[in-house]
């Protein structure tokens, strides 16, 4: 629904510490500029994927050719006040972030968990 706002978002607003490889990658670099996936456009769905691996002890996420874990951003418009309707069912991870113009829901899901052909929300 906010593919373009998603792509413009410094990577530090989802609150994890993206590596390519070893290295850290700037926060303030925006999502257009990682490799990521562009997801059909639904009213409750993610806008974009990042593919990489997620390590919970230190809340980064790499960006490389396991992809055991897919890094799921949705666009969300200002003044939901419930955040169910966006979320996905076997996230492990998710922080929100919202400035004046919308919000972005950021949710960890193992990569089995989650077929983007056929991008389903379920209600949590």
């Amino acid at each position: 629904m906010y593919k373009g706002n998603i792509l413009n978002l410094y990577i530090g607003k989802s609150q994890l510490k993206f590596l390519i490889g070893k290295q850290e990658v700037n926060s303030n670099i925006v999502f257009k500029h990682i490799w990521h996936i562009d997801l059909p456009q639904t009213e409750f769905g993610p806008d974009v994927c990042v593919l990489g691996n997620f390590n919970a002890k230190d809340n980064t996420f790499t960006i490389d050719n396991h992809n055991k874990h897919r890094l799921c951003i949705t666009g969300v418009p200002l003044g939901i006040p419930d955040l169910d309707y966006y979320k996905l069912k076997t996230s492990i991870w998710s922080s929100y972030f919202e400035n004046v113009f919308r919000g972005a829901l950021f949710q960890i899901v193992p990569e089995e968990n989650l077929d983007l052909s056929t991008m389903k929300l379920i209600k949590v």
